[in-house]
């Protein structure tokens, strides 16, 4: 697949690839090594009711983790972290510039498949409601620049035919997808939609 570095292709499955990709345009983030390392590794987290959506995450990727989720008191959320591993250092350099973090020019050509969509959709996407269903849809890009906000907006014109709008929300940009194309876009990602996050297709 165009975009997945050679050290990626290697080691990590075509779908595992895709869903670290989809959960680090979201909530997903890099650890630096300990002092005795050289590699970084992956750390997913979510809330206590996503529970299930990080057990899920958990399996999809259980060849990389030695431990099960933990529940974090402190910020009532579950949490795991992967092994360390050269692929997961590559992607943190790609990912992050100077500890703020960006998107590679390579994954704007990874934004349009649909499970690296749909997972990220689940970590930070948002809904509006009218008359009890789904209205439209926003992605919260507000971590990232306008202009990668725009690529993104673009990628998804070229690539699927959805039109997007970038809104000005809490200082920052977040990507709106036009009413219109909400039912286009919510289909290509229903088939990879967990249960527990029907609330934001439904």
């Amino acid at each position: 697949m165009k975009g997945i570095p050679k050290e990626a292709k290697k080691q990590l499955s075509d779908r595992q690839y895709k869903l670290v990709i989809g959960t680090l345009l979201g909530d997903a983030c890099f650890l630096k090594p300990y002092n005795w390392g050289t590699n970084y590794r992956l750390q997913i987290g979510h809330s206590k009711k996503q529970k299930d959506y990080v057990f899920w995450k958990y399996k999809e990727l259980k060849d990389w983790v030695r431990s099960k989720p933990k529940f974090i008191k402190g910020n009532q959320s579950w949490r795991f972290r992967t092994r360390t591993n050269a692929i997961f250092s590559k992607m943190a350099r790609d990912f992050y510039v100077n500890g703020k973090k960006i998107i590679p020019n390579y994954v704007f050509d990874l934004i349009t498949d649909p499970l690296v969509l749909a997972v990220w959709y689940m970590d930070d996407g948002g809904v509006r409601r009218y008359k009890g269903k789904v209205y439209n849809i926003y992605l919260n890009t507000q971590s990232f620049t306008k202009e990668e906000v725009e690529k993104i907006s673009d990628a998804l014109l070229k690539r699927m035919g959805i039109l997007s709008t970038l809104e000005y929300n809490r200082k920052r940009w977040r990507l709106r997808i036009n009413n219109k194309f909400t039912p286009k876009f919510l289909k290509i990602v229903n088939p990879y939609i967990l249960s527990g996050f029907n609330y934001k297709i439904l």
